[in-house]
């Protein structure tokens, strides 16, 4: 069931500014795939770095920071030792990203090299399979998966551990020796869902196995253009950013018009015609690079 979040939001007569952290949270979550505790983990980090650059602002001064932002001067003391401590060791602190962690990428490679197959021996591991098993076994599993064991759960979570330990992902993290009942669900949940492994039910075997069904983990949908859109809200940010700081090179544009289905088609590609002709006209080398970066599409008023 689809669910408009932007009709939702508005029900719940959220501020401007909550409503761009409520498409963050939702984006990350839902689309992405993140965590509910890495989201809040990632919350965190941003609100120690906007308490560490004050800090720097306010001349490394401990309660004029913890004055101006409500944080008890310890606190922030806590904060700016946390992160002089990451830059120091240049390391990472909780958050999110919208690349893939290492951990779904690397498992099917782990799974070829731990679990491989030789045609003429049994497909499962750690069990051998008479003519008959053989057979189902054979209709279970399309001439075109990755040529490797079948595995039971238990194996599949320890391949799944021992990526998370192998990952640079998780070279900062306190827990990276432990992997929750919870989290390993849940990565589960995303190669299934990828489509990257499937479930096996054989009829000799009690409980169901898994096979690797491709050869590289890819998220299904549009990640890919939720990547871009990701890239581009935190380009627009900075650039909004120059505006407000009246930088010379900062323009802001907004356009609203009421446009007929009929000729939108051609006054897309207009606009389109319009911007390479200005940046041809106006590129010369040599000069200052700037962006142009643009989004066009229907207008909501309660949130424009």
């Amino acid at each position: 069931m689809h669910v408009e979040h932007f009709q939702l939001a508005k029900e719940l007569k959220v501020e401007k500014i909550d409503l761009l952290l409520l498409q963050l949270a939702n984006h990350a979550i839902k689309e992405f795939g993140h965590r509910y505790g890495s989201f809040l983990d990632a919350a965190s980090t941003a609100a120690k770095f906007a308490i560490y650059i004050s800090f720097l602002e306010n001349g490394r001064n401990f309660r004029k920071t913890g004055v101006a932002h409500h944080v008890e001067p310890k606190r922030v003391r806590e904060i700016v030792k946390e992160i002089e401590h990451a830059i120091r060791e240049n390391t990472s602190l909780k958050g999110l990203s919208s690349k893939e962690p290492d951990y779904l990428i690397g498992i099917p490679h782990l799974w070829k090299e731990k679990y491989p197959w030789k045609p003429g021996t049994s497909r499962i591991s750690g069990r051998s399979l008479d003519s008959l098993e053989e057979k189902q076994l054979t209709l279970h599993i399309p001439k075109h998966f990755p040529k490797v064991l079948l595995i039971d759960e238990g194996e599949l979570n320890s391949l799944i551990e021992e990526m998370r330990l192998l990952s640079a992902d998780n070279n900062s993290s306190k827990n990276s020796n432990t992997c929750s009942e919870a989290l390993l669900e849940h990565i589960r949940y995303r190669l299934r869902h990828s489509e990257t492994i499937v479930q096996v039910t054989l009829p000799f075997m009690e409980l169901p196995l898994y096979a690797l069904a491709s050869n590289s983990y890819a998220p299904k949908g549009q990640c890919e253009r939720l990547e871009n859109m990701v890239d581009d809200t935190t380009r627009f940010i900075f650039l909004l950013k120059q505006w407000v700081q009246e930088e010379a090179y900062a323009f802001r544009a907004l356009e609203t018009l009421t446009l007929s289905p009929s000729i939108r088609e051609q006054a897309f590609q207009e606009l389109d015609e319009m911007l390479r002709q200005w940046g041809d006209k106006y590129h010369c080398d040599g000069g200052e690079p700037i962006i142009l970066q643009m989004a066009l599409g229907k207008c909501d008023e309660d949130i424009l």
